[in-house]
């Protein structure tokens, strides 16, 4: 197997705009990470790295480049009846990985078996699984709960790795990331990689949603990326570094922290990202999404964002700042939120071009509560002074101050027609679905 140094530099502008001394990113691909492919793939992958590693000529062949993207939604119905597809769609992936292949997970809140009994099945046939999960505070709740039947099936499966993070600090306070370490620190990821399934290769999947049965009754977004062996390679970095609980609380500033394959469809953000003291202040200059919001500038046509996140805090209000900024060059902004700070809500509300719904359904006659864990901006538009781009970011990341500071996350830029294509109709379906009432207060604020 090959061991190469992968050329993963950034372009001045975003060198610039995330404030990133470096002018490249070094991504060390050992022969550990290339074991992960099959030998085919492998020596694919072992190829189209070394052509990144020296000058391009005529005569070299085309990078390596991501074969697709695919989204994945929960669509809960009007009564809240849980809609189960993207866990039945990770399922799938397992089952379809076959003996000698690899699978990566990483998550924060786990209690479905479904999801456990699968890749147990995975581990007796002879796929190599490894887990990272949330130990969930130190005081004991869901993934520490000895009655939890996903746990045990997990810990009783004999996996090849099974990992629950935990702070090497002294503090009381909850510390269970496996790459940050401060107070309150978790592993919020929900990634997997599969090496090889059904006809895909070297499959990256990052997802909003918990494995956890009220995920499945609020909206909640997939997305499914194959066939880029740097990007399988990295993301086996990624997983290496939180099998290890390699700390590191300005991990985005890291050579792991970031990373865009040779065809630019897809770039990977990674947190906790530090601000500029290496501290956890509020500061817009070390904000992840308004430094990359900040590429929509003026615009030739019509524009639109979209969208949806969980949360929205005050910590992160250059976003909310940059929202409203958006909507003034003329561009359409839609936000669907499930919880607000007052001072974002205000900040928000009264521009025009941005209209604002909580979505928060818990009528009398729902079955559960629906609102949206879905975490996801959504542009059509000039970006980055190209027009016409059609862009989704999404990942595990919330729009809150631990979300950049405190957490294992990830958020990844996507441009795929048919990804994007997925996430507007899924914005359309939201959307029209929203609306905030409760049997208790009403409608509610």
């Amino acid at each position: 197997m090959c061991s190469i140094l992968i050329d993963a530099s950034i372009s001045k502008s975003e060198s610039q705009a995330h404030t990133i001394a470096l002018t490249k990113r070094m991504v060390h691909v050992r022969s550990r990470i290339t074991r992960r492919l099959s030998p085919a793939t492998a020596i694919a992958a072992c190829l189209a790295l070394a052509v990144t590693s020296a000058p391009a000529s005529a005569s070299d062949p085309e990078p390596a480049k991501v074969e697709g993207s695919y989204a994945v939604f929960n669509t809960p119905g009007e009564n809240g009846e849980r809609d189960f597809a993207v866990e039945e769609h990770i399922i799938e992936l397992i089952d379809g990985t076959p003996s000698g292949a690899e699978i990566h997970g990483s998550m924060f809140s786990w209690t479905r078996d479904t999801v456990a009994q699968a890749l147990a099945a995975a581990q007796e046939r002879g796929v190599e699984v490894s887990l990272a999960i949330d130990a969930e505070g130190n005081n004991g709740s869901t993934n520490n709960d000895p009655d939890n039947e996903a746990i045990k099936t997990l810990k009783g499966a004999g996996l090849t790795e099974l990992v629950f993070c935990t702070g090497d600090g002294d503090s009381d306070r909850q510390q269970t990331g496996c790459i940050a370490d401060r107070d309150y620190s978790i592993n919020h990821n929900k990634l997997f990689a599969f090496s090889e399934t059904g006809d895909m290769t070297n499959v990256v999947v990052s997802a909003s949603q918990n494995m956890t049965n009220s995920q499945n009754n609020l909206f909640n977004n997939a997305v499914v990326i194959h066939g880029d062996a740097q990007l399988y390679a990295y993301f086996g970095t990624h997983f290496d570094n939180l099998l290890a609980q390699k700390k590191n609380n300005d991990y985005f500033n890291s050579d792991d922290g970031y990373f865009r394959t040779e065809d630019n469809s897809v770039t990977a953000y990674m947190f906790p990202r530090a601000d500029s003291s290496g501290g956890t202040d509020v500061e817009a200059k070390s904000d992840t999404v308004n430094l990359v919001l900040g590429y929509i500038n003026a615009q030739p046509s019509d524009c639109a964002l979209d969208v949806v996140q969980a949360q929205f805090t005050s910590p992160r209000m250059a976003v909310a700042d940059q929202l409203v900024r958006i909507a003034k060059l003329g561009c359409t902004v839609r936000v669907v939120y499930g919880s607000m700070s007052d001072s974002v809500l205000s900040t928000l509300s009264g521009t025009e071009n941005l209209e604002v719904k909580r979505f928060e359904d818990n009528s009398s006659g729902n079955e559960n509560v629906v609102s949206v864990h879905s975490k996801y901006l959504l542009f059509e538009g000039k970006y980055n002074e190209t027009a016409d781009r059609q862009i989704v970011f999404t990942g595990s990341h919330n729009l809150t101050g631990p979300s950049l500071r405190n957490h294992d996350e990830n958020l990844l830029k996507i441009e795929n027609a048919t990804t994007t294509g997925d996430f507007a109709e899924n914005f359309e379906t939201v959307w029209s679905r929203a609306k905030c009432e409760s049997p208790e207060t009403g409608a509610c604020p």
